[in-house]
Parts: structure tokens; C-alpha cells; sequence
């Protein structure tokens, strides 16, 4: 059993929008069991009704009203629909009124107009009852025939013939198309049909109409014939117009126009010279003519028309409602102004599509009223008049319903359903019992109401109910009940009725109590002493008479540090030792959950108190002793664990040493953080005592720290003295300075050294001198390496012994001839005298002179001093610092490393400075001076020449020494400095006019 509210205004009878009459028609339609539609507002129809009732179902209006009124003028014309069709099913209608319904058979040109059946309801079949319902204003109106414009099909039921298809019985034709009935069980489509065979007589096909569709041939329920070209037109269905029939044929047969359905008019004929006959109408409709002009449909049953079934009237009222018939060549006639009800299941045509295979009954029970009802034709009769066509019988003697006191028990919060027509009973066979009013007001039927205890009530017309108490009975504690109760009144469907009261007992239950309020506190380590306090408020709420407070227990948590209470009014209060939560540190909490309850135990609730901590700075625990070490020995020292404490847990401790003003530890001594040790090796200038800061840092940096003193004992360190070597000539003795010797001696304790000994003299004798210097004689005629050994003292007892290799050169004279001479390691003397020599004097302080003849001169290590002599000599420095000659000829002198001096004497010479910070004075003759890397000075001088210097360079350093020349006596242009006329340099690839006197010396 389903319930439907219809709340909307206006319905176009498609059921497509929710809530309208025709879509909770169509609803409950596909539902099975017994269905309540309550219309809760008037509904105005504004197209066709084309949703059949076709189940059991109860309309109640309470109290509204349907319209056909399609067009919403206000009165009843073309245009206006019927509001109601029932197909079939058990149904009842109460408290509504059904008004401006139109019944409009379907219109044609040539064939028999449509039957207007039923203007405010048409019953099909099934068993329909009528409660409190007034139809008001409602018309049956026949279609009518040779109506110009429209098609040659027969008029439908309700749709014209827009084509030569039938009209439908809900909807026009189209074109050869017939028309349509609807949604659910309507016809299907029909048209124009046929073909024309030899002789050109016409050859029709067999399709029919199906229920509301106009028939390409005979039309359906509701539906008119077809036009065809041939000698017989087709029948109309059941209140469908008979089809116009056309044909011209060779052989001269008769033509006949199509007999209507019930209560249609018949179609004509043409062809042939008008050889044959119009069609006869249907019960109550015209016959057609042989002059294309068929007959009128007739209006049957102003306000209600019944096919089949049965109908129960109960205190119903027809006013102003009419039935007439359509116009045709004869015109339809109307019957049964308020209530046609047919009388016979064959057709007068013997048309008989259709037709129904038992007639239907009327009741009347209770009193039911007419007043102003018309129907055109009636012939005055008690079974033919303005009000009535048809046999009725009158009311009998109902006996009316009992309905039975319920009762229902259920707990508050509980809501149930139930139905109160369960124990109500009818002695009358046949009678429906409805629910129609609810506390005596039929408004309240199907409708959610509010009863005065506060309840949520919704009965239903079927009986069944829902009871929500709606949260009214909460106070009642365990074991309290309470009260409620509402009247409904029952009705047979026949004037009849009965009230009854449904008493509810509501049984008190435990509702659950409810805490609001603040369930977390908060403390903060160091905040106050000894303790730390925390209050709060929780507040129960319990819908049960005095249970809204709390149970004093309170359930600690394990692992508490503090302690809560509560009182039943839920002021709790919290309190902890300060002491108790040192070691809690910063950012660091601790959560203490206490439980607590109503005092009824159905609610619970966690009161959480987080205590916050704060930094605790780290504290010395134990001092740092002193310490001591020796000078040269190994010190390590590894700060003891308990040095320094933090109480906070699990704050890590980082150390720091610096000396006590805050510099940073000597060089000599490191500190490992990680392990807490110090460590290293002291020496003599770290003797003496430093004091030493270690500084623990917790993990929110606070500080503490200790310092303590450590002491470096001195002890004497030895000298340490380094080999030497030196470079002596031939027979000849070199002194060599105590200073020299010891200048790579050294002593950490800063002590004086001085040369104690001498001794071990090889291929020489040593000695040493007053002066402290010590003299190497070499072995007469000696040349090679000899050596010997000397004793470093500090004075404090500390030697060391170092030894110095001499390197004994040669003096050597070449011949006349071209030699090839070579020194030794030593301090050579070498003269090439004549002809073209080869001299190297490889290591040692060298002599070296070429004397004539072209030679060549190879200096080697050591500071040398080559001289070209007379020639085209070519000298090379090689390494160390030397001073190179050209003398005359034209020479070249390459310095090579070192700091060197070029000399070219006479000549065109070219000079070469190479590595090292060279001195180059070309002299006399046009030379050509290149520098090298380094700082280099070009020598100039009056009368000596033009020299041409090919890397003069001031970003190296480079400078013009002017010997006997002063900067302003010079003159720049381009390249050159002259003196005068004279042109002393050109300075390849630089820019002379940008030197400044900056650039030059005096040399």
C-alpha cells in the first residue's frame, strides 16, 4: 500500500511531472495493493487526461477540486478536457468536486463525427464509488460531420479527423496517419489505406485501430474509420465515427459509407452517380448521406458516462451539467445530462466494435442531488431525462460501520506503525471502509499532523498509520509511562460512518546523558610552587528528571603524577607537585587523563591535563681539577661524565672549550666534543699555565660551565743543527761565518747557539778561529769534495753535530787551440785564452772567461761570472744570480733563473734577461735588449747606441734605467725616447708618450 500527495496546480494529464494528479495515477497504476492518492489543492487539467486509472485505488479530495477547464477562462468550451478515465480497478473517490470537464467527440469533413462520452468521468469498467462528490458544469458534446478543414477520416472520441486517417481517442489524426491514444493501454495508430485494382475497383488492406486509435480501417475503442477509395468505407470503433468511403469504379458497383461505433455518427459515400448508401450511425448518432456529408456524433453522459461495472453514488450532487450531440447530415443526438449508463452490449448498426460483454450497474445510497442538468434528446422519461439515461436502483438499506477502540504501547524513543481499520468491521457485503477524517478533520487524512502532545501522527485512507512520539516523552525516567491519543473516523463508501479512539502507552527508558564543557586543562612546569592547579567546568545534561549530575568517583589513569576531583555539579579540579615534572623540557608534555561519568552511568567522559615543561639550564655537578703536563710530552685528559647535569629528560648535552677569556684554545691542544678529551703534544713556547672554560650547552641553549688551569712544565730541548755546503777555489782557504753555519740551526727554547767544535776535516783541515768562525784549508792541489764536522751547543747542555761538504773547484787556463774546459762542483777559475772554447763551469761560484776567439760560456748553478772577451761570444747564466759580459763582438747573453746582470761591451749584442729581476745595459752599439718574466731594468746612456727592447712591460714591473741622463731631458713619440736628435730606444709594441718619470731610475 503506497500513499501519493498530489500538491500541484496544474497537470498537462501526461504524468511526466511528479506530484501531479495523472503522475500519481501512472504511479500507483505500477504498484500492486490497495493505493491513496490525497489531492491537497485544486488541480486544473490543461490537456488531455491521458493517464487511466487501472488499479485500486482511493482518491481523496479533501475537500478540492479538478477543473477540465484546459484553457482557464472560466467556462466550459472547446478546448476544455475531461479530468478522469477509470480503465479499471476498485476505486474510490471522496470530498471532491470534478467541474468544467469536456467531453468533445472528434470532428470530421466527410465521415461520421466522434461520440462526446462522459464529460467530468468516463468509467470503462471496474467498481467505482462516489462519496461526498459534486460534479458541476460538466459537458458531453458529439463531433460533428462536414465541418470544413479537416480531414476525411471518422472523428475519434476525442480527436478530430486532421487527416484521412481516424481520429484517435485522445488525439487528432495527421496527414494518413490516425490518431493516438496515450500512455498505458492505448490504441495504436491507423490511416489512409488501400489500393486500386483492375476495373480501378479498390483493394483495401485488414489493419484495425487498437484501444483509442483511429484505425486505418475499422477504428479501435474510441477511435473513427479511415477514408478509403473503395465501395465499402470502414467502420468507426466504440464511439469513433464511421469512415467516408470514395470510389469511382468501371464496374458500377454501389459504395457504402462506414457504420459509426456507440454513440458515433455514420460516413457517406460518393462515386458512382451516388449509386449506393451513407453509413448508419451508432446508438445515438446520425446516419451519412450520399453527398460526402456524414452524421454527428452524439453527447452522452454530461457528467459521467458508465460502459461497464459498477457505480455507488453517496451523497453526490449534478448541477448545470449537459450532453448534447454533433451536427451531420443527421445530427447526433445528447443523453443523460448528469449520468449516461449504457443499456444494451450490441450496437443498433450492428457496429458492435468495442461493445461491452455485461452492462454496467448504478447504486445510489445515502442522498444524492441534480439541479440544472440538460441533455437535448431525452425524452422525458424516468430512464430517459435531463438527469438520467439508463436504469438505476435506488438506495438501500446500509448498515453502517463499526470501528473498534485501539490500543498501542511503545517506548519514547521509539516510533511504529500499525492499521487502525485491523478490528473495524461492515455487516454490508461489499463495502470498502476508508479512513476520512483524523480528530474529526478529513483535512488530516494522508497528511502529517502534530498531535497535542507534540506526537507525529500520519493516517492514511487505508488505515495505515505511523506514530512518532517525536522526542515529548523523553523526561520519563525507567519504569514512568505516559499517555497519547488521536480519533479517526471510518467510512463504508455508502453515507455511513464511525469513530474510534487509538490510545498510545509510552514507556519510559534511560536516555542516555549527554557532557558538554571543557575537558582539557593545562599547567606549566616552574609556574607556581609547590604546586601546579588547574580548574574547569563540565556541565551534564540527562532529559530524565534529576539525573543530571556527575558520580564524584574519578578514574585515574596509571602512570598520573597528579591527582583531579570533580564535584556532581562537574567543577573538577586538578593539582600536581612542581617537583614532581622536572624533567620535563621545553616542548616537552605530559598527558594525565581522569575519567568521570554521570551518575547515571551512560555517559563518559576523559578529562586530559597536559603539563607543559620548560627548559631546565644544565648545572655543574662536579668541578674540573687542575691539570699539568710536560713540555714535548703527550697530554690527555677526558672531562668526566658527571662534570655537568641536566635534570630535563632526554636533553643531550654539547660541549665547548675555549681558554678562560673566550679565545680559542692554543694550536697545540684540540678538544673532542664527542668524547669530552682534550689532547696534545705542548712544546717549549706553550710552557706556563692557561686557563681553560668548558661549557656545557643544553638543546634549548642554556649554559653552564667550569674553568681550570693547565700547566706546561718546560724541559730543555737539544739544537738541532742542519747540514751545510759551501764552495771553496783551489789552494785557497775559505772562512766561513759562524753565523752562516748556524743561520739553519735552530733551537726551540730560543737559546743562542754558538759553534762549540770543529772536527773530521776531509781532504782539508778545519779549524776553528778566535772570532768563532770556522776555516777550511783544502789538500794542496785538491779538486773535488772534502768536508768536515761542528758541534752546536744552546749553552744549557743541548748539541747537536752537523756536517758541511766543500766543494773544491779547479783553476784551469785552456790553450791556443779550440778547448772544451769544465769546472767542478767547486769555485772555479776557468780562461779559455785563444781560439774558440767551450767552457761549463757546472756548480760552485764560477769564474769564466773566454778571452779570444768565439766562445761559449755555460755558468751552471751557483752565482757565476762570465766574461766574452774579444769575440762573438755567446754566454749563458743558466741558475742563481749572475753577471754576464759581452765585452767586444757582437754577443749573446742569456741570463737564464736568477736575478741577473747583462753587460754587452762593444757590439751589436743581444741580451736576454729570462727569469728573475735582470739588470740589461747593452752599452755600447745598436743591441737588442728582451727581458724575460720579472721585473727588469732597460739601461740607457748617452752616445751608447739605439737599443731596441722588445718586452718593455709595467705591469711586471719593468723600468728605463738612465745612466748620466735625466727623465727630462727625453722626448717621446710613438715607440721611441730620443735625446735630442738622438735616438736612444724603441720599445717594440708600446706606447712611449704614456710613461711617467715613475717609470724610470737612476743606474
Amino acid at each position: 500500500m503506497a500513499s501519493f500527495i498530489v500538491n500541484q496546480a496544474t497537470d498537462d494529464g501526461t504524468g511526466s511531472t511528479a506530484n501531479t494528479l495523472s503522475w500519481a495515477i501512472l504511479q500507483a497504476n505500477q504498484l500492486a495493493g490497495d493505493d491513496t492518492i490525497s489531492i491537497d489543492t485544486d488541480v486544473r487539467v490543461t490537456g488531455v487526461m491521458k493517464t487511466l486509472v487501472n488499479s485500486n485505488i482511493s482518491i481523496v479530495g479533501n475537500g478540492n477540486s479538478i477543473s477540465g477547464d484546459a484553457n482557464n477562462n472560466g467556462i466550459n468550451d472547446n478546448g476544455d478536457v475531461r479530468p478522469l478515465f477509470i480503465l479499471s480497478g476498485t476505486v474510490g473517490i471522496s470530498d471532491l468536486t470534478i467541474t468544467n470537464g469536456r467531453a468533445k467527440g472528434g470532428d470530421s469533413s466527410n465521415s461520421g463525427g466522434g461520440a462526446g462520452l462522459g464529460g467530468g468521468l468516463f468509467i470503462y469498467d471496474g467498481n467505482v464509488s462516489l462519496s461526498n462528490v459534486a460534479l458541476s458544469n460538466n459537458t458531453a458534446q458529439g463531433g460533428s460531420s462536414s465541418v470544413s478543414g479537416l480531414g476525411k477520416g471518422g472523428g475519434g472520441m476525442f480527436g478530430d479527423a486532421g487527416g484521412n486517417g481516424g481520429g484517435g481517442l485522445f488525439g487528432s489524426s495527421s496527414g494518413q496517419t490516425g490518431g493516438y491514444g496515450g500512455n498505458g493501454n492505448y490504441g495504436g495508430y491507423g490511416g489512409y489505406f488501400g489500393t486500386f485494382g483492375p476495373g480501378m475497383d479498390y483493394i483495401p488492406g485488414k489493419p484495425s485501430g487498437g484501444f483509442g486509435g483511429g484505425g486505418a480501417t475499422n477504428g479501435g475503442f474510441g477511435g473513427g474509420a479511415g477514408y478509403v477509395s473503395g465501395n465499402q468505407g470502414f467502420r468507426g470503433g466504440f464511439g469513433g465515427g464511421g469512415g467516408f468511403s470514395n470510389r469511382f469504379s468501371l464496374s458500377f458497383n454501389p459504395v457504402f459509407g462506414g457504420n459509426g461505433g456507440y454513440g458515433a455518427g455514420g460516413g457517406s459515400f460518393s462515386g458512382n452517380g451516388g449509386f449506393g448508401a451513407g453509413g448508419l450511425g451508432g446508438f445515438g448518432g446520425g446516419d451519412g448521406d450520399s453527398s460526402s456529408n456524414g452524421g454527428g456524433g452524439a453527447g452522452l453522459g454530461g457528467g459521467i458516462f458508465v460502459r461497464s461495472g459498477s457505480l455507488t453514488l453517496n451523497d453526490t450532487s449534478f448541477t448545470n451539467n449537459t450532453a448534447t450531440g454533433g451536427t451531420g447530415f443527421e445530427s447526433g443526438q445528447g443523453l443523460g445530462g448528469a449520468i449516461f449508463i449504457m443499456q444494451s452490449t450490441t450496437n443498433t448498426n450492428g457496429n458492435n466494435q468495442g461493445m461491452p460483454t455485461t452492462l454496467g450497474t448504478i447504486d445510489f445510497v445515502g442522498s444524492s442531488t441534480f439541479s440544472g442538468n440538460s441533455a437535448a434528446n431525452d425524452a422525458g422519461t424516468l430512464t430517459n431525462n435531463d438527469d438520467v439515461y439508463g436504469t438505476e436502483r435506488p438506495a438501500s438499506n446500509n448498515n453502517p460501520p463499526t470501528a473498534l477502540d485501539d490500543n498501542a504501547t511503545t517506548n519514547e524513543d521509539t516510533a511504529f506503525s500499525g492499521n487502525v481499520l485491523a478490528n473495524d468491521t461492515d455487516p454490508d457485503t461489499g463495502d470498502i471502509l476508508t479512513v476520512n477524517a483524523v480528530n474529526g478533520n478529513t483535512a488530516n487524512v494522508s497528511t502529517e499532523i502534530t498531535l497535542t502532545s507534540g506526537a507525529i501522527l500520519t493516517l492514511n485512507g487505508n488505515g495505515s498509520f505511523n506514530y512518532n512520539p517525536n522526542g515529548q516523552f523523553e523526561s520519563l525516567a525507567v519504569g514512568a509511562t505516559a499517555t497519547d491519543s488521536f480519533d479517526y473516523t471510518i467510512s463504508d463508501g455508502n453515507g455511513e460512518t464511525d469513530t474510534a479512539t487509538v490510545t498510545v502507552t509510552i514507556n519510559g527508558v534511560n536516555d542516555a546523558a549527554s557532557i558538554t564543557g571543557t575537558a582539557t586543562a593545562a599547567v606549566t612546569e616552574d609556574t607556581t610552587t609547590p604546586n601546579l592547579t588547574a580548574t574547569g567546568l563540565l556541565t551534564v545534561s540527562d532529559v530524565d528528571a534529576g539525573e543530571s549530575l556527575f558520580n564524584t568517583t574519578v578514574t585515574s589513569a596509571t602512570g598520573n603524577l597528579g591527582s583531579l576531583s570533580i564535584t556532581n555539579a562537574g567543577a573538577y579540579s586538578y593539582t600536581v607537585a612542581n617537583s614532581a615534572v622536572q624533567f620535563l623540557g621545553a616542548g616537552q608534555t605530559k598527558a594525565e587523563t581522569f575519567t568521570v561519568q554521570s551518575v547515571d552511568g551512560t555517559a563518559i567522559q576523559d578529562i586530559v591535563v597536559t603539563i607543559n615543561g620548560v627548559n631546565d639550564a644544565p648545572t655543574l655537578a662536579n668541578a674540573i681539577a687542575d691539570q699539568t703536563t710536560l713540555e714535548d710530552g703527550f697530554f690527555s685528559f677526558t672531562l668526566p661524565a658527571n662534570t655537568f647535569a641536566d635534570v630535563d629528560a632526554g636533553d643531550n648535552l654539547t660541549y665547548a672549550a675555549t681558554l678562560a677569556n673566550g679565545n680559542p684554545l692554543p694550536t697545540w691542544l684540540t678538544f673532542n666534543a664527542n668524547t669530552r678529551t682534550f689532547s696534545g703534544t705542548p712544546d717549549d713556547p706553550n710552557n706556563g699555565t692557561i686557563s681553560i672554560k668548558v661549557t656545557a650547552t643544553d638543546t634549548s641553549n642554556a649554559t653552564a660551565n667550569d674553568t681550570f688551569n693547565l700547566t706546561v712544565t718546560p724541559v730543555n730541548d737539544a739544537p738541532v743543527a742542519g747540514d751545510d755546503s759551501a764552495s771553496a777555489n783551489q789552494n785557497t782557504p775559505l772562512t766561513l761565518l759562524a753565523a752562516e753555519l748556524l743561520a739553519n740551526d735552530t733551537d726551540v727554547d730560543s737559546s743562542t747557539l754558538s759553534i762549540s767544535s770543529v772536527s773530521n776535516g776531509v781532504n782539508g783541515t778545519v779549524t776553528l778561529n778566535g772570532s768563532g768562525n770556522v776555516v777550511f784549508t783544502p789538500t794542496a792541489n785538491f779538486t773535488g769534495n772534502g768536508s768536515f764536522n761542528y758541534t752546536v751547543s744552546d749553552g744549557n747542555g743541548g748539541t747537536d753535530l752537523a756536517m758541511v761538504t766543500v766543494a773544491v773547484g779547479v783553476n784551469l787556463n785552456g790553450t791556443n787551440n779550440n778547448d772544451n774546459l769544465n769546472g767542478t762542483s767547486g769555485n772555479d777559475i776557468i780562461n779559455g785564452l785563444n781560439a774558440q772554447d767551450t767552457i761549463s763551469g757546472n756548480a760552485g761560484n764560477d769564474n769564466l772567461v773566454g778571452d779570444n776567439g768565439d766562445d761559449l760560456l755555460y755558468g751552471g748553478t751557483g752565482n757565476d761570472q762570465l766574461y766574452g772577451g774579444n769575440g762573438q761570444d755567446t754566454l749563458y747564466g743558466d741558475a742563481d744570480n749572475d753577471r754576464l759580459e759581452g765585452d767586444n763582438g757582437d754577443d749573446k747573453l742569456y741570463g737564464g733563473d736568477g736575478n741577473d746582470s747583462l753587460i754587452g761591451g762593444n757590439g751589436q749584442d743581444l741580451l736576454v734577461g729570462g727569469a728573475g729581476n735582470d739588470f740589461l745595459d747593452g752599452d755600447k752599439g745598436d743591441d737588442n735588449l728582451t727581458g724575460g718574466t720579472g721585473s727588469d731594468i732597460f739601461v740607457l746612456e748617452k752616445a751608447a747606441g739605439r737599443e731596441t727592447i722588445t718586452d718593455f712591460t709595467l705591469g711586471q714591473g719593468d723600468k728605463i734605467g738612465l745612466s748620466g741622463l735625466s727623465f727630462n731631458q727625453l722626448s717621446f713619440s710613438g715607440n721611441q725616447i730620443s735625446l735630442g736628435n738622438q735616438t736612444l730606444a724603441v720599445l717594440s709594441g708600446f706606447n712611449t708618450t704614456t710613461l711617467t718619470q715613475n717609470d724610470f731610475i737612476s743606474v
